[in-house]
């Protein structure tokens, strides 16, 4: 990481090895958000939550076309797994929306530990953990 005008950068703009970044970035949004709710944080950064039962085997789906900022969250999960998850889809939200135009993050891992996605996922798991 390299500091320049006393602003933390990534050498890779794509992935930021010790997170500091995507960690101020939670809790800028935290703090200006004033919600003790994830969901309402979500409403707040004009994210539409939707709750399906249709997701089978997902926990959760991010996707964002154009003015379209969606997510959708499994139903039939924990309540207290709902946020986590809710916290997660945010983190794409707000790290990978360039990304994700057009595209759905789904969670769903490569076999490459090291992959662009992988790395998205863990970063979107550091946000939500914050």
């Amino acid at each position: 990481m390299a500091i320049k005008d006393g602003v933390k950068k990534c050498v890779d703009e794509n992935f930021c090895d010790d997170f500091s970044l995507v960690i101020d970035k939670a809790n800028a949004i935290r703090k200006q958000a004033k919600f003790p709710l994830v969901k309402d944080i979500a409403d707040f950064l004009g994210v539409n939550l939707i709750f399906s039962d249709k997701l089978i085997y997902l926990k959760g789906i991010y996707y964002a076309n154009m003015n379209i900022r969606l997510m959708v969250i499994n139903e039939n999960v924990p309540l207290s797994l709902k946020n986590t998850i809710i916290a997660h889809e945010l983190g794409h939200d707000q790290l990978h929306r360039m990304f994700s135009y057009g595209k759905t993050f789904t969670d769903c891992f490569d076999d490459n530990a090291f992959s662009d996605t992988v790395m998205k996922e863990i970063e979107a798991n550091v946000f939500a953990a914050t």
